[in-house]
């Protein structure tokens, strides 16, 4: 999907994003796909405009998100994104325009692993 190697990924960190939990996601999904992880929490102004700067991709391991706001100021800002069945609100877009991003279906009734692995999966297209 991408040829530059060593993507520079964000992730929300606020509770309801975590999904498998965001201290997984360096230590293994990140680590396969050869890029760099930023988990971000709430701030605005200069430093969130730094985080979107710095970012290739959001990723949002969401298992429960009713519209994934951040989801639409990534793809606003130019960035791809790699959500799940989690934010539903996206399936549609996502399956309308695959080169926006990844979106994950039976992430949300999948194992800890099996998310796991859906995002170093998903991670890897981007930097492949």
């Amino acid at each position: 999907m991408n040829d530059t190697a060593g993507q520079n990924v964000v992730v929300p960190s606020e509770p309801q994003a975590r999904g498998v939990g965001t201290q997984v996601l360096p230590n293994s999904a990140c680590r396969e796909a050869t890029c760099v992880l930023k988990i971000v929490s709430d701030h605005s102004g200069e430093e969130l405009e730094a985080d979107w700067a710095w970012a290739d991709v959001l990723c949002l391991p969401t298992l429960s998100e009713n519209f994934g706001r951040v989801v639409a100021e990534a793809l606003e800002r130019g960035k791809r994104v790699i959500t799940t069945d989690g934010a539903p609100a996206w399936r549609t877009y996502f399956e309308q325009h695959p080169d926006a991003g990844i979106y994950l279906k039976g992430y949300r009734d999948g194992s800890e692993e099996k998310r796991i692995r859906m995002l170093a999966e998903a991670l890897k297209a981007f930097v492949e």
